[in-house]
């Protein structure tokens, strides 16, 4: 959102000296670019080399270690047992993190 993207624009010299980073700029993700969510933010990051293949090996570690926590947790947020028994902040926080993992999944696939 503008709000968002105002503030880090207000910190992009801090970002830049802190990450030492040539340039930093702010524009949608291109394509091979890599992808995550951080705090419900999502972010893609453009390098200036490929992917090698030890990158590919990890973002699809990641993406498995993803598809069994969101299976886990899936299967928890459907169970009537859980639902019924848990306290309901309980629930929420289970709920809030099956839509952060869902959403840095699909930010990883680029879906």
């Amino acid at each position: 959102d503008r709000e968002t993207l105002a503030d880090l624009e207000t910190l992009a010299s801090i970002l830049t000296h802190l990450a030492r980073l040539e340039t930093l700029r702010f524009q949608t993700p291109g394509e091979g670019s890599a992808r995550d969510v951080v705090a419900g933010l999502p972010i893609g990051l453009a390098l200036a080399r490929p992917a090698s293949a030890a990158d590919r090996s990890r973002v699809e570690k990641t993406l498995a270690d993803l598809d069994r926590e969101i299976e886990t947790l899936g299967a928890k947020v459907r169970n009537p047992s859980f639902l019924d028994r848990a306290p309901a902040d309980v629930v929420e926080k289970t709920r809030r993190r099956l839509v952060e993992l869902e959403q840095r999944r699909a930010a990883l696939t680029g879906a």
